[in-house]
């Protein structure tokens, strides 16, 4: 359980021998191998290498020295969680090799790892603690052993300490016996056959596998039983997990907390109390995890009364109080203090600061096939962030406006882009715009297989093109690509908190996409490009037509770009919402009829909660002497209970759950607007016009 040693918050206290001792011997050993490494001829695996850093500026050093030599051509993240010892800026200078996540905040070892997959591509994931070293082509063969073996998620080279002892790599997974018996006895705990964990401190993962039982590691936990959690959902989902024996690395152990036995500090030993009752609540039986409670208890006065009776054992004492502490805090469902910091509703991907090295260029695969098209109108300064962080890729920009009247078409022009001025004598439409701005990519570029579509107020994330290209090249049959947005400033008002909740979407086979994405050209043409004619919600209805004629959509657990809502009053968020229903209604319109019905749901739902169930519990108001107005309020509540719930096990929290659900339930009414209004116009023969609500 002592994976998350290398993101801890406490400061680095290892002895100057210490530190000393790992450096000369990892980077001697690796260096002395050059001759070796030339000479070799195993084929390399590409991974994704995953590494957390907290103030181990010199053992992160010897980490990716150890890296270049033997992995150069692989892929690696290096999340640092605002050191205070140079680090960042370390590997900032002298490995532009290397893809950096500065963040403002210590987010922990599991968030952190979750953040460095986001930005990943690769199958085959590498969890590396930064206090490691590989001394032979260790990881390759890691790879090479994982991929040959439908039924393997997971696997971990022997662990080699700097004393050149063996590290335990198969960890005994905990039984309520198996404790009791350490707890009165002093048994260790052995490993029963091959029922197991592996350690985080090295460990390669098949991305599929991390997708399919839920993710990589359980947020709630800052440091310490994450890594066993994930094995436990990886076995659970029936995949095995193993230990290659042929590889091994070097690890110091506990670098970033002060050494092997950091653990015992009072603050780190909240989060491993913590940890292990959440395993157990989450893994064991219910009895028990009731009885863990009860040995824990049990523990923490018996080490208290030893402190008082002999004054000797005063740290007794003190490591009792830490476990009454953390028991009590836990089971009144708080979490333990130390290490928390307040987000104020801000997500991961926007603590990342940008990186200090000027003029740097996004990191990201050979994109000398794919070309980009943005679009907007009186985007402003949005616009400029968007382009600058799209000519970065050094791949084609067209750049489509709609009648802008603040200079972006003079700024796109200067900055590199191609422009396309939309006629203002035809109605604007984003899928007009997006329809012009592939026609003029093409053309200057026919060569061209793939494009990215992007709004002018978005700025596109570090890592996604290579994310989004290597999905798209995976299956020839795959017509787009997407991921997750992250709202620039959630926390500027409750709408733009709104989208962040809605910019989430999930990984795998989806239904649609949303306007920023990458697709493939030869499937769009073939499905003729956007409609048009629609005022909003051309992209789901250019997904259907996709998936019609057999294409498929994308969904990967990626950030695209952040995005900047710039919603601060509610008239705004109301307009947004009607332009929502017209689109679920013109879409209903055109493909309703077909065998998936589609948009019929939200159409039927959107009339009924928003417009028929209001009409008729106000019509029989009077009669009722106003059971009608009950019996709506308590439909409405029991819709929010619903979509809540729903939200919740997405994994919202209960406040944002609560929120989402809140304004789904009022936006209704505004949705039900929307579908009416096209209606009306279609009766009258009235072509409908954009609705803005910037």
């Amino acid at each position: 359980m002592n994976s998350g040693l290398s993101a801890t918050t406490c400061a680095a206290e290892l002895s100057d021998d210490h530190i000393v001792a790992l450096i000369n011997v990892g980077v001697d050993r690796a260096l002395s191998r050059t001759e070796q490494h030339a000479n070799s001829k195993q084929r390399r695996t590409l991974c994704s290498i995953l590494i957390v850093s907290f103030n181990t500026k010199d053992l992160t050093r010897a980490c990716l020295l150890s890296l270049r030599e033997w992995h150069a051509d692989s892929e690696v993240i290096v999340v640092d969680n605002a050191s205070r010892d140079g680090s960042a800026d370390m590997i900032e200078q002298e490995f532009p090799e290397v893809r950096l996540l500065r963040l403002s905040h210590n987010i922990g070892f599991g968030r952190a790892n979750n953040l460095a997959m986001k930005f990943s591509s690769h199958e085959v994931i590498v969890l590396l603690n930064s206090d490691t070293i590989l001394q032979d082509n260790a990881l390759s063969r890691c790879a090479e052993f994982l991929l040959q073996d439908k039924s393997l998620a997971g696997v971990t080279p022997r662990l080699i300490g700097v004393d050149g002892i063996e590290q335990n790599t198969r960890h005994a997974v905990p039984t309520f016996r198996q404790t009791f018996d350490r707890f009165v006895f002093g048994r260790p705990m052995v490993s029963n056959g091959g029922d197991f964990w592996i350690p985080g401190t090295c460990m390669l993962l098949k991305r599929s596998a991390v997708e399919a039982s839920g993710g990589l590691f359980e947020p709630k936990l800052f440091i310490y039983w994450e890594d066993a959690d994930l094995c436990s959902r990886l076995k659970e989902h029936g995949y095995r997990l193993d230990v290659v024996d042929d590889a091994t690395i070097i690890h110091y152990g506990g670098a970033s907390g002060g050494g092997p036995n950091c653990s015992a500090k009072p603050g780190l030993h909240e989060w491993y109390t913590f940890g292990r009752h959440y395993w157990f609540a989450r893994h064991r039986s219910l009895p028990e995890s009731v009885g863990l409670w009860a040995l824990e208890f049990l523990d923490a006065f018996r080490c208290m009364g030893r402190g008082i009776v002999r004054p000797s054992r005063r740290n007794e004492f003190q490591f009792g109080l830490t476990l009454l502490k953390t028991l009590t805090r836990k089971l009144i469902g708080l979490s333990p203090t130390f290490a928390q910091s307040d987000l104020k509703g801000r997500t991961d991907e926007q603590l990342i600061q940008p990186n200090r090295r000027a003029s740097t260029p996004l990191i990201d695969a050979n994109l000398t096939d794919v070309g980009i098209v943005a679009i907007g109108r009186n985007e402003g300064e949005r616009l400029k962030t968007c382009l600058r962080s799209l000519v970065r890729t050094n791949a084609p920009v067209v750049y489509v406006d709609s009648g802008s009247t603040d200079g972006s078409q003079q700024f796109a022009r200067e900055i590199g882009a191609v422009v396309v001025e939309l006629d203002l004598s035809k109605p604007f439409t984003a899928a007009r715009a997006r329809n012009e701005g592939l026609k003029a990519l093409t053309s200057q570029n026919p060569d061209l297989k793939f494009v990215q579509f992007v709004d002018g107020d978005c700025e596109m994330t570090d890592g996604w093109f290579t994310a989004a290209k290597t999905e798209i090249s995976r299956d020839e049959r795959c017509a787009v690509v997407c991921g997750s947005l992250s709202e620039r400033h959630p926390e500027a008002s409750i709408y733009n908190r709104l989208c962040q909740l809605e910019w989430r979407r999930p990984v795998g086979k989806l239904e649609s996409c949303g306007g920023i994405f990458l697709g493939r050209i030869a499937a769009i043409n073939q499905a003729n490009g956007f409609d048009a004619g629609l005022i909003a919600g051309e992209e789901p209805e250019l997904c259907f037509r996709l998936r019609d004629s057999g294409w498929n959509i994308r969904g990967i657990a990626s950030v695209m770009a952040q995005h900047d809502a710039a919603m601060s009053r509610f008239g705004q968020w109301w307009k947004r919402s009607v332009r929502a229903g017209h689109s679920y209604a013109e879409g209903y319109a055109m493909h309703g009829q077909t065998k998936e019905r589609y948009r019929r749901k939200e159409v039927r739902s959107n009339l009924t909660w928003g417009f028929v169930i209001p009409l008729l519990s106000f019509v029989l108001a009077w009669p009722t002497f106003g059971l009608s107005l009950l019996i709506m309020s308590l439909g409405y509540l029991r819709l929010w209970l619903k979509i809540r719930k729903g939200r919740i096990q997405q994994g919202d929290s209960s406040q944002d759950a609560s929120l989402y659900a809140a304004f789904v339930v009022l936006g209704k009414p505004a949705q039900a607007q929307g579908v009416l209004k096209f209606a009306l116009n279609r009766w009258r023969g009235i072509s409908s016009r954009i609705i803005e609500y910037k």
